[in-house]
């Protein structure tokens, strides 16, 4: 293997472990913000 592959294979496997992290996160994120705009919907209409 050439040393100008090595950084190519990494950035690669990098790219798909952060495709991974990333729908990971906005899939955990989308099911917090659900919780979360209850949470702030009964808040809110405590403050009114």
């Amino acid at each position: 293997m050439a040393n100008s592959e090595i950084p190519r294979l990494v950035d690669s496997t990098l790219l798909m472990v952060w495709i991974l992290v990333h729908k990971a996160w906005t899939f955990a994120m989308s099911q917090r913000i659900y919780s979360l705009a209850e949470d702030w919907g009964s808040a809110i209409s405590e403050l009114r």
